[in-house]
């Protein structure tokens, strides 16, 4: 899961000159000269087509998980500065879930998605695909010091994050007949079964399975299948509180790796899993009033519920994702499957 750095190096003058290689960047990315051929290519893609790049400085991103990235500090041939984040694909990630899509499938995401609704996520400079290897490299606007939205001491910013992606849903609901959104993943039948089958076999296969875990397994595949029903729109697909960034009282939401054509719903899952009741109730309540004001569609309970079941079973079946908090999620899975009538 990739990861905006929370704030700049105290000391770090982002656009001092640096050396030809700082002894931060691993010897596998690419040299400064490379780096400029290809943001100027990138920058020219997108319609700046008189633009040269002069890079000034780099810095890699610490606090980038899943995929590395740099930020890059740059010089235009107009003299103005720009700071941009510069995401490679992560070396040996695979991507056979239908979840994830790395830096190519992010850049389209970008381009076909965010970049036409011009809202609050970090601006589209353009992609490179390195002939290389074929990987793309992501350029995007770099969004300086933000905290992540829980952590922000602005108040209702959890909620605010709720009415931000409740818009972005209704928006995009009307999007979907649009040819371009043909190239967004989207979720079936066989996605959601495939998650509620890796779980059982993973927990099987680790001894420690609980008796009614193969049961809700089983009929979540037949639950789910409200998720298949309208509304749908276009999903962030990992909307966490570490994906949404706050600066200020802004909302920006990040890592668009995984965005999809699916239910609205497996958004606010995101968001509130493993919350407290008033913060998920207030969540909640944010979400179905700024995107249905005269009242949410009386399936939305249900629909939520099928909602965080995915998820739950998601991270539960996923071997590549750390599985802290491994209790809290079977016991919320089973008070949700019992709420629900699957076992």
């Amino acid at each position: 899961m990739f990861v905006y750095i929370l704030s700049t190096c105290g000391s770090r003058d982002p656009f001092g000159v640096m050396s030809k290689r700082p002894p931060l960047i691993p010897a596998w990315l690419p040299d400064d000269e490379e780096l400029e051929s290809a943001l100027t290519s990138a920058l020219r893609s997108i319609g700046c087509d008189e633009t040269r790049v002069k890079l000034v400085g780099r810095e890699l991103n610490v606090y980038a998980s899943s995929s590395p990235s740099e930020i890059l500090s740059c010089r235009l041939d107009d003299g103005r500065k720009l700071e941009l984040l510069c995401k490679y694909p992560r070396p040996g990630l695979a991507h056979d879930d239908g979840h994830r899509g790395g830096t190519t499938y992010e850049a389209t995401v970008y381009r076909v998605v965010l970049a036409p609704l011009r809202c609050s996520t970090p601006g589209f400079r353009g992609a490179h695909v390195n002939p290389a290897d074929g990987g793309t490299w992501l350029f995007l606007e770099y969004l300086g010091p933000c905290l992540r939205v829980d952590q922000s001491p602005h108040p209702r910013m959890m909620e605010r994050a709720a009415e931000w992606i409740a818009r972005f849903h209704t928006l995009n609901e009307r999007r979907l007949d649009d040819a371009a959104m043909d190239e967004i993943a989207q979720y079936d039948a066989d996605y959601y079964a495939g998650w509620s089958r890796r779980t059982s076999t993973r927990t099987a296969q680790g001894h420690d399975e609980p008796s009614w875990l193969p049961t809700l397994c089983r009929k979540f595949e037949t639950f789910a299948a409200i998720l298949l029903e309208p509304p749908r729109t276009i999903i962030h697909g990992e909307y966490y509180p570490i994906n949404v960034r706050a600066r200020d009282d802004t909302i920006h939401p990040v890592d668009w790796e995984s965005a999809a054509r699916a239910a609205g719903e497996l958004d606010l899952a995101a968001l509130i899993e493993l919350w407290d009741e008033t913060t998920v109730d207030a969540c909640v309540r944010a979400y179905a009033d700024t995107r249905w004001p005269t009242g949410p569609p009386a399936d939305f309970e249900r629909r939520l519920a099928a909602g965080r079941m995915y998820l739950l079973l998601r991270w539960l079946g996923d071997p590549s994702l750390e599985q802290a908090r491994t209790q809290e999620r079977l016991e919320l899975l089973r008070e949700l499957g019992r709420t629900w009538g699957l076992f």
